[in-house]
């Protein structure tokens, strides 16, 4: 499981450092350089999240089974916090770099989309969704795998009916959830399985997500 964590990890942050650090890596945007990383960068991808909550949900395993008092600051509230803090700090600050020519207007479209999970630190009010709902759905491991894995294959079709009516980074959050949910729920749930896997070859694992979530998202 660290070797995934690790994984998991090293793949975030070369996607971040590929996107937002990529013209001070290579400063020609056609060379051979800059070429080969964004190649890298995509075929990594369909590794990426599902391993990244693949493994939140392979650690949140025993947790779903603590009493809500317990697990309400210890695995809610420490990923809400951060998210709301982040998310208006990133929405206060980062106009003035992305959108120089109307920071507010970039900061009150960032601030609109933290309830729907659209800001840059998503991924902690999705692990927040993804946690309360392991714990309240136990019981029923086979169906939410079976619903979830079954919501990954559509997710890709899913963004042309969503209302349009809704911001475009809050549709993204949604879709987000769709493609991600299997995972997290495949950790916390066949979590024995999982290990038994990684035992056997740990490379398995982080081979294993990519194929299969790729498919998904086709």
């Amino acid at each position: 499981m660290d070797f995934a964590k690790a994984v998991a990890i090293v793949l975030v942050v070369l996607y971040h450092v590929g996107g937002a650090g990529m013209d001070r890596m290579f400063p020609d945007p056609d060379g051979h350089a800059s070429g080969l990383w964004t190649r890298l960068n995509a075929a990594l991808l369909p590794m990426r999240m599902p391993l990244f909550f693949l493994t939140a949900g392979l650690l949140a395993h025993r947790a779903v089974r603590r009493p809500w008092p317990v697990v309400w600051r210890g695995r809610i509230l420490v990923l809400l916090w951060p998210y709301l803090l982040w998310s208006v700090a990133f929405a206060a600050i980062a106009g003035f770099a992305y959108r120089p020519d109307d920071p507010m207007g970039y900061t009150i479209n960032r601030l609109q989309v933290i309830p729907y999970a659209g800001s840059a630190y998503w991924f902690l009010a999705v692990l927040t969704v993804f946690f309360v709902a392991a714990k309240v759905l136990r019981r029923w491991p086979l169906v939410v795998l079976a619903v979830t894995l079954a919501l990954a294959a559509v997710a890709p079709y899913l963004e042309p009916l969503i209302d349009r009516s809704l911001p475009d980074l809050t549709t993204y959050a949604i879709i987000r959830v769709g493609r991600y949910a299997f995972w997290y729920f495949l950790g916390c749930y066949a979590y024995a399985a999982v290990e038994r896997l990684a035992r056997v070859n740990p490379a398995l694992l982080e081979r294993g997500c990519s194929p299969l979530s790729a498919s998904l998202s086709v």
